[in-house]
């Protein structure tokens, strides 16, 4: 793999992303709980997404690469209402350590990353679920957040909504 963001293809992603899931959700099996769970956060995207490398500069109208740092939700909404050619995706991407992301990808599934990209942060690791916007804005609706998976405090009511969207 290289140090070039861009460069590197699915087999080559280090899949840090999903290992640290992999570990939140080993450690959350082992916790001492008894009885019936609710599947958390990490496991619905383990279960449902899919990895993504190949990130690109945002290279779509209403990107201008001063997207504030740390608004990653907001600013791949933002992104995915501009361009509808874009998905809007959020999961798990790993720069220097793993953290709960938001991003869009294009249709061949190359990442667009209006908050790390255009090498703001060298990222080619990204572990997530894509949401089309109709049970996006269902979600926000709900939670009065943005993303789909950050209300952690109605998590239950979210996991209805995906469940009923098919997600």
């Amino acid at each position: 793999m290289t140090d070039v963001i861009g460069t590197a293809t699915v087999g080559e992603a280090r899949g840090e992303a999903r290992r640290y899931m992999e570990m939140i959700e080993k450690v959350r099996a082992n916790d001492g709980n008894v009885g019936e769970r609710v599947m958390s956060p990490y496991a619905y995207i383990l279960q449902h997404g899919k990895q993504y490398t190949n990130q690109t500069a945002p290279d779509v109208k209403g990107w201008r690469g001063r997207n504030p740092l740390k608004q990653c939700h907001v600013n791949a909404y933002n992104l995915a209402m501009s361009d509808l050619n874009l998905t809007y995706v959020e999961g798990v991407a790993t720069g220097v350590t793993p953290v709960d992301h938001a991003w869009c990808v294009k249709v061949d599934g190359t990442v667009v990353d209006p908050t790390w990209g255009g090498g703001r942060q060298k990222c080619d690791d990204y572990f997530g679920v894509s949401f089309d916007l109709r049970t996006l804005h269902d979600v926000m609706a709900l939670t009065t957040v943005y993303g789909a998976m950050t209300a952690w405090w109605k998590w239950e009511e979210v996991l209805k909504i995906l469940e009923r969207k098919g997600k």
